[in-house]
C-alpha cells in the first residue's frame, strides 16, 4: 500500500504526483478498496449490532446515508470536520428543523462550489 504522503500529494494535485511518478491508478483502487472494505465492515457491525438485528430497513429509514454525505460535505471531505459536523447533526433537534436546515445546507454547498452559475458566464 502508498504511504499517506503519496495520498495527500495525488489529492493536492494529481499532475504533479503523475510528474512524481506516483502510480495514481494504483493508488486510487488501493484506497477504493480499502474504504470499501472500511465502510463495508463497519455497515456490517451496525446492521448486526443488537438494536438492529434481523429489523428490514433500519439503516434506510433514519436516513443516516444523506446526513452521512451532508456532513462530509459540510466539512469538505475533512475528516476531522466530518466528525465535528456530523456531532452537530447528532444533536436533538426537531425532525422538521433539521430538514430545513438540511436544505439551506445543500443550498449553501451548491452555490460555493460553482453549482449554481450559469453556463459561460464569467467569474
Amino acid at each position: 500500500m502508498s504511504s499517506w504522503f503519496e495520498t495527500k500529494v495525488t489529492g493536492w494535485n494529481p499532475r504533479f504526483a503523475a510528474y512524481a511518478g506516483i502510480d495514481r491508478p494504483k493508488l486510487t483502487l488501493g484506497l477504493l478498496a480499502c474504504s470499501g472494505a472500511t465502510a463495508g465492515l463497519t455497515g456490517a457491525i451496525v446492521a448486526m449490532d443488537f438494536p438492529y438485528r434481523f429489523i428490514d430497513g433500519a439503516l434506510i429509514t433514519p436516513q443516516y446515508t444523506w446526513i452521512g454525505l451532508l456532513a462530509a460535505l459540510l466539512a469538505r471531505a475533512n475528516p476531522v470536520a466530518t466528525l465535528l459536523a456530523a456531532v452537530f447533526f447528532a444533536t436533538q433537534v426537531p425532525r422538521e428543523l433539521t430538514a430545513v436546515l438540511q436544505a439551506v445546507l445543500i443550498l449553501f454547498l451548491a452555490a460555493a462550489s460553482g453549482l449554481l452559475r450559469k453556463r459561460g458566464a464569467r467569474v
